[in-house]
C-alpha cells in the first residue's frame, strides 16, 4: 500500500500520514517547509521498528497537476502518469 499526502508534515495531514505508516504503508509526505517535512519524515519512519510502514519526504509546494511530475520516482502519482 502507498500514499501520497500533500501537508504532511503537521496537523491532520500528519496524523493521516501517521494513521497510514502505522498500517504498514509507504508514504510519501510534502510540505513547503523542506526541515518540517524531512522532521516528520524522521519522525513517522522510526515507526517501522515496531513493524509498520515507512515515510519519504518530499519537500515542495505543489499547486497545479503539473508539478507532480517532479514527484519520485514510484511514487503513487507517478504510476499513473
Amino acid at each position: 500500500m502507498s500514499s501520497a499526502d500533500i501537508g504532511g508534515s503537521r496537523g491532520i495531514g500528519l496524523m493521516i500520514a501517521h494513521d497510514f505508516v502505522a498500517a504498514g504503508a509507504t508514504v510519501i509526505i510534502s510540505s513547503r517547509r523542506a526541515e518540517a517535512c524531512e522532521k516528520a519524515a524522521a519522525e513517522l519512519s522510526a515507526l517501522t521498528s515496531a513493524g509498520a510502514g515507512t515515510c519519504l519526504a518530499h519537500p515542495a509546494d505543489c499547486p497545479p497537476p503539473r508539478a507532480w511530475r517532479a514527484w519520485p520516482s514510484g511514487s503513487p502519482r507517478s504510476r499513473r502518469g
